[in-house]
């Protein structure tokens, strides 16, 4: 599918949202030739409207914008401003006046070719936008009291469906600069006190949902590089062109409540609030990364249809990062993935399901994998027929685990490691990277006490806990402390060893 909801995003996002002030003249139509350049630059998108001009305001009146998405899984998006004018304020700068309300009639045709259209409603709220600096860079500054966006009025293939989506902002500012050089660049700010979402409706299948969602603080930055014809481009064709895109945000607290209704299951209800957290991705030619963050979370939930009181559970941050090179190469370049879980609590009425008489501890749990490393990408990953050609796309040339932690009950593993792979030799880990070379080192506490109540508690059979003690004492020796393990796995050339001993069995 070609990127016309990213183009279409971007236009709504011109009018919605329009960055730090320059010192230096621009006129009402310097503003207004370039609100047209950058909503036409995809290439997707036609306009039309009435423009009355005089010496210092441009004034324009039903703006009409259509988008055709030519691609056979395509979109189309069309919608008419009332009325937009655009005042010299004597100061170099200009001020821009739009319609409160608008809206765009969205039709999107899948793979199936089910056909969705819904309307896309804006209110801007009592807005003010500023426009500053020279022709060639235009920067905005907007502030309004609160807006919402909305759709509404879903149908798939003609068909009413029963449901609506609206995000509500309140008291935001934003920044939004613009370059119309050779390649054109986009940078904004933005801070809001609030954000609130909500979507409700009626599935087909029967049942119902309402989701109500917030965060309180926001504040965010966004980059980007245009391309020209974007609207008619696939992913990797952009990427090729020299389109960019990198964002991050942040909020102080945030809530959730979820209510679904299902024929079958009955009723869902699930409440979370949290302390804040971030979020925050990059696209370029080299580079995919994405990353989010929690801290502070607590969840509530209950079922009609299970037999047991609200449920709850927390956590004290949570964390995923992911950056991964994309583009074919030559060499290996750098990968990073890390996921974390710290400090998990549930309530005691799921311990009490499988220890009823409380002899684990019940001490929050903690998941930690850092990892980074080198891996080639033999292909460009964006490219579908390469990618759907059977040869793997990639290969890995080195792992370095630079923490890896597990604490749950009691029991505690800890590990930390460097690996190399010669991507030379046939791969044997499941036909996808060869046996590396290097060392990790593991330490684990408290495990034989573990298994021994698990046992007790006859959730682990007595032959499990045998086969555990009888690998720990091939692979481990004890340490320091009492129940305590260590570990020093290394990964020869002619086999693997297990504390300087060669493993018994070998791949």
């Amino acid at each position: 599918m070609k990127h016309a909801l990213f183009t279409a995003g971007s236009m709504v996002s011109l009018f919605c949202l329009s960055a730090p002030m320059a010192f230096a003249d621009v006129t009402a139509d310097d503003v207004w030739q370039n609100w047209k350049s950058m909503m036409t630059a995809s290439g997707g998108i036609q306009i039309s409207a009435n423009e009355i001009r005089s010496d210092t305001m441009v004034t324009v009146t039903d703006l009409r914008l259509d988008l055709r998405d030519s691609s056979a899984e395509g979109m189309r998006m069309s919608g008419t401003i009332p009325e937009l004018t655009f005042k010299a304020r004597g100061d170099g700068t200009v001020e821009i006046v739009t319609s409160q309300t608008y809206q765009f009639e969205i039709e999107v045709e899948d793979y199936d070719q089910s056909k969705t259209a819904f309307v896309l409603a804006v209110d801007q709220g009592a807005i003010t936008q500023i426009a500053s600096g020279t022709p060639d860079a235009i920067s905005y500054d907007a502030t309004t009291d609160r807006m919402e966006i909305a759709l509404r009025d879903f149908r798939v293939d003609g068909a009413p469906q029963d449901g609506q989506f609206s995000v509500e902002l309140d008291d935001l500012t934003v920044g939004y600069s613009t370059s119309q050089a050779a390649v054109k660049t986009i940078t904004s700010l933005f801070n809001a006190s609030a954000l609130r979402y909500a979507a409700k409706g009626t599935p087909d299948t029967g049942g119902s949902f309402d989701i109500n969602g917030e965060m309180r603080n926001l504040a965010g930055a966004s980059s980007g590089v245009l391309i020209d014809g974007s609207g008619q481009m696939s992913f990797a064709e952009l990427l090729e062109g020299g389109f960019t895109s990198e964002a991050g945000m942040t909020y102080d607290a945030g809530s959730l409540a979820v209510l679904t209704d299902d024929p079958e299951a009955g009723t869902t209800r699930i409440l979370s609030t949290s302390q804040g957290g971030s979020l925050n991705f990059l696209v370029d030619r080299e580079t995919i990364a994405y990353g989010a963050s929690a801290k502070g979370v607590s969840m509530t939930g209950s079922m009609s249809s299970v037999p047991f009181p609200e449920l709850t559970a927390s956590y004290d941050g949570a964390l995923f990062r992911l950056s991964v090179p994309i583009a074919k190469s030559d060499v290996p370049k750098d990968f990073v993935l890390n996921t974390q879980l710290r400090g998990l609590a549930v309530s005691d009425i799921l311990w009490s399901m499988i220890d009823p008489g409380a002899s684990l501890p019940r001490d929050p749990a903690t998941l930690i994998i850092n990892t980074r490393g080198q891996m080639q990408p033999l292909v460009d990953l964006t490219d579908e027929e390469a990618m759907a050609s059977g040869m793997p796309p990639a290969q890995i040339h080195a792992l370095d685990i630079e923490e890896l932690k597990l604490s749950v009950a009691g029991a505690e593993l800890n590990g930390s490691g460097a690996l190399t792979f010669d991507n030379s030799q046939p791969p044997m880990l499941g036909g996808v990277a060869p046996l590396p070379l290097g060392k990790v080192n593991l330490s684990l506490s408290g495990a034989n006490t573990l298994m021994g109540k698990l046992q007790a508690l006859g959730l682990v059979p007595p032959n499990a806990v045998m086969g555990f003690g009888m690998m720990s004492a091939m692979i481990a020796r004890p340490g320091a402390g009492p129940d305590t393990l260590v570990s020093e796995i290394e990964f020869k050339p002619e086999g693997i060893f297990a504390n300087g001993a060669p493993l018994p069995f070998q791949p």
